[in-house]
């Protein structure tokens, strides 16, 4: 296979409770549907390294990593497992569904659900077209060579008992960046209960 070949996976309906990680360039996942094509995980029974709040690299349910530059997914969700509710102590609750460092990504369709740091662009640029993200806490967060445009996607707040409110976003883009984190013709709505 040639450096730009692509690898295309189909993933049939169904639930997948595993740690997905991409290193590989020019993947593209599809789903057969968004709401019936799950990938989703807690990492923290890998390990304390890997619990909820623990390492950034180690907490995400799915890691794209730099090395899978042009990666793609398209009607397919992706979930962190973590239960935001559970009374263990932490002040740090992050939980992150994916971690994407991979340039070039593009996700069409595609689910994203947490609670705290749902989706985080570490860097590259990357592309989110009708998606739909789900979260409370900071749940859309960058680190600073991330450049991310969003295109038609519904951003929601999710009903957590034990936390009222968040913020969406938590950019750390670099001053002098161009742009970090844009949205085009985006909505925001939230789940009854929120405030």
């Amino acid at each position: 296979a040639g450096e730009g070949d692509r690898t295309v996976i189909l993933v049939m309906a169904g639930s997948y409770e595993e740690r997905l990680e991409v290193k590989t360039p020019n993947i593209t996942l599809i789903g057969e549907d968004r709401e019936n094509t799950l990938i989703h995980f807690y990492p923290g029974v890998l390990g304390e390294k890997y619990e909820a709040g623990g390492d950034m690299d180690k907490r995400c349910a799915t890691y794209i990593y730099e090395s899978a530059k042009g990666f793609t997914a398209e009607n397919i969700s992706f979930a962190n497992d973590y239960d935001y509710s559970t009374a263990d102590g932490k002040s740090n609750k992050s939980a992150d569904a994916i971690r994407v460092e991979a340039d070039n990504s593009v996700f069409v369709n595609v689910g994203f659900e947490s609670v705290q740091d749902t989706l985080y662009m570490h860097s590259g640029k990357q592309y989110y077209y009708k998606c739909e993200i789900k979260g409370l806490v900071d749940f859309i967060y960058s680190g600073e060579k991330a450049q991310s445009y969003f295109n038609d996607c519904e951003i929601i707040f999710v009903y957590e008992p034990t936390k009222n409110s968040g913020y969406v976003c938590a950019p750390k883009t670099d001053a002098n960046a161009t742009y970090g984190l844009t949205f085009n013709n985006c909505v925001i709505t939230a789940e009854e209960g929120c405030t």
